[in-house]
């Protein structure tokens, strides 16, 4: 609790500050924003149409701190600012079930706070935070023994990113069965499908093979085993991972300390630095389950790194020799050294020196939010920020044929129908009155030829509008 509470007060001050990007944020907040409007919980709505690709939990929490707190910046990002304080206090709790002692687990809390990509998606209106909130809170629970609390967790996690829980939840299930048996564990299973299946069950029922075929056939297998939504090359994610060189480093050096601890335990009767090696496999079952799926997936996003960013913060703390920190020097240069390697990465320097990616679009939408009713589109520009910005469902006109067929590849944007061609969107029997455009595009004749005036509105971008 003490390292929840610390987490928070690190985190909350600057949590309201900016906008969101033009991401899958603005597609989370709308659907709370259309959750409130419609009062359907059980249906995930965006542009008005339901969709299966998201479950519900983080579109609930964010429909819950939109309705105490009001829509603001803060709202929204309350939720992942709350799971991250989680997850760190989750790998303080694994810490001290591996009996690394009180200073290790702070340090694995501070490294994994510290990381760039931690830091991002904890001000990401996402579902990777709360995700890998869930399951280290699971791991957490199953080496102390807290079935019950796992299951439960388990259950949450199928909430919250449905079958991206399976790698790392499923096995933590096995370590499990391992540990106790078919028979004791078949109470945490129980728990985890009584929290998280209703929702999948009730969405079955009332959409049938709609539902299932979007859920698990295309967000469980076509994108993971054939890339329909186009991603990073491998080589790329690896680029990604490698910007946290010195959480990488560390724990490389932790893995070292750790190989030659264990084997040094193996020749005496009783070591102050010895670690229980069957509750080990749990770090070995996370740096599977966390490192194979997004190199293996047909769809390779860099937040699908954050689940090794625990990873990298346990090793490196379990790797902290006990000798270094049997004295208050010794834990002063540790906690010092941790908040040097938490701040120096290329992705946490990136992160202070850009924490915001969308402001351009928060004014664009803005200003399109004064033309509510009119016909809008947005020429080559995804829409998920000028929707939520602007209040109003914005389609994209499409004149590039890899664009189009990236868009198209989104599985909301295909039930919502929101993708256009030239013909169908810029018609003369359809004129748009408003089109929100990428300065330098070359896209002011093509405007201009259909009666509208480009005029820039920010550094990127422009509106162009009837003359």
């Amino acid at each position: 609790m003490g390292v929840f509470l610390a987490a928070l007060v690190l985190l909350l001050p600057n949590q309201g500050v900016g906008s969101l990007p033009n991401t899958d944020d603005a597609i989370y907040a709308q659907m709370a924003r259309e959750l409130i409007s419609s009062g359907d919980l059980l249906n995930n709505r965006w542009c008005g149409v339901i969709q299966f690709e998201k479950p519900p939990l983080l579109i609930w929490a964010l429909a819950a701190s939109i309705s105490a707190i009001g829509e603001t910046i803060f709202a929204l990002r309350l939720p992942s600012t709350l799971a991250m304080a989680t997850a760190a206090a989750a790998i303080t709790a694994i810490l001290l079930a591996l009996r690394a002692g009180p200073w290790r687990a702070t340090l694995g809390a501070l490294l994994f706070l510290g990381s760039g990509l931690s830091m991002q998606l904890g001000r990401r209106v996402m579902t990777d935070m709360p995700l890998v909130a869930m399951l280290l809170v699971a791991a957490a629970a199953l080496l102390a023994g807290r079935t019950t609390l796992m299951g439960v967790a388990l259950g949450l996690a199928l909430l919250t990113k449905g079958v991206a829980a399976l790698p790392i939840g499923g096995l933590l299930g096995f370590v499990l069965i391992a540990r106790l048996g078919w028979g004791k564990s078949l109470w945490t299973a129980v728990v985890a499908l009584l929290v998280g299946l209703p929702w999948f069950l009730i969405s079955t029922v009332q959409h049938g093979t709609e539902f299932l075929s979007a859920t698990f056939g295309y967000h469980a297998i076509a994108r993971a085993a054939g890339g329909v939504v186009p991603g990073l090359t491998a080589g790329e994610l690896l680029d990604v991972l490698l910007l946290e060189w010195p959480l990488l480093l560390a724990f490389l050096a932790g893995a070292a300390t750790l190989v030659r601890r264990t084997a040094f335990a193996r020749t005496v009767t009783v070591s102050p630095d010895a670690l229980p090696r069957k509750d080990l496999a749990i770090v070995i079952v996370w740096a599977v389950a966390a490192l194979v799926p997004p190199f293996a997936s047909g769809t390779r996003l860099a937040h699908y790194l954050l689940p090794v960013m625990p990873l990298l913060a346990l090793v490196a703390a379990l790797g902290v020799p006990g000798a270094f920190l049997s004295s208050w020097p010794g834990r002063v240069g540790a906690a010092v050294l941790t908040a040097l390697l938490a701040s120096v990465g290329p992705g946490t320097l990136a992160f202070w020196l850009n924490p915001e990616l969308g402001a351009e679009l928060k004014v664009v939408g803005e200003r399109l939010a004064a033309s509510r009713g009119d016909r809008l589109l947005a020429l080559d520009l995804t829409n998920p920020s000028l929707t939520w910005s602007s209040g109003q469902c914005v389609p994209m006109v499409v004149t590039d044929e890899r664009f189009e067929e990236v868009q198209r590849a989104v599985l909301m944007n295909m039930r919502a129908g929101v993708v256009l061609d030239i013909e169908a969107g810029l018609g003369p029997s359809e004129r748009p009155r408003h089109v929100v455009y990428r300065l330098g595009a070359g896209a002011e004749p093509l405007l201009e030829s259909i009666g509208l005036r480009p005029s820039p509105l920010t550094a990127n971008y422009g509106i162009a509008t009837e003359r």
